[in-house]
């Protein structure tokens, strides 16, 4: 008969929750593996309506994990409308009314509404992700226990650059790196998108 140590496996894809697992958990097999999102593989997201294509899209979350607190959209028009950049602020059910979709699971869609800005700006982990696995690039603001750098530290060997990515500690300074992205003539609509 095998120990319980052999047949229990927990994953962990955060570093520190796979150090306190090892404490709290020392009779089963801890595992850090980068979060199980990355599994789905690569993205071609099909290229959004040109009506609803921006230059900044955040996609922005309005729970308690957020650290902006709010959508901010005023905030955001004041700092993004008087550099003559197109803007969206959304979150994962505004696909459901743009696309005409009803399944709050299609990925399909999570992917078409990241293609809508020639950068994102996202404080979703998976939101970050699958920008990730779609070919975007993102900045990302993090949420209040640091989920989205810690994950992808550990997803991508504790590198603390990508060239997808860049992390941002503020809106405000997420918004000054997209400008500054966007007038370098970066912009994630190529031929695929």
């Amino acid at each position: 008969m095998s120990s319980v140590r052999e047949r229990l496996i927990f994953t962990w894809r955060e570093k520190s929750s796979f150090q306190i697992a090892k404490q709290l958990y020392p009779f089963a097999h801890n595992m850090i593996v980068p979060d199980i999102a990355f599994q789905m593989g690569e993205f071609h997201p099909k290229r959004p309506r040109e009506d609803l294509l921006v230059d900044i899209l955040l996609l922005l979350r309005t729970d308690q994990e957020s650290n902006i607190g709010s959508r901010a959209d005023e905030a955001v028009s004041l700092a993004i409308g008087s550099k003559n950049k197109t803007f969206r602020v959304a979150d994962w059910d505004d696909r459901l009314q743009l696309f005409g979709d009803s399944n709050h699971l299609n990925v399909d869609t999570a992917v078409e509404l990241l293609g809508l800005g020639k950068i994102v700006i996202v404080d979703r982990l998976h939101a970050g992700i699958l920008s990730y696995l779609s070919g975007l690039d993102f900045i990302y603001i993090d949420n209040t226990y640091q989920k989205l750098t810690k994950t992808l530290y550990t997803a991508f060997d504790s590198r603390e650059e990508c060239h997808l990515w860049e992390r941002a500690d503020s809106l405000y300074n997420a918004i000054q790196q997209a400008l500054e992205y966007l007038d370098n003539g970066g912009g994630n609509r190529g031929e695929e998108v």
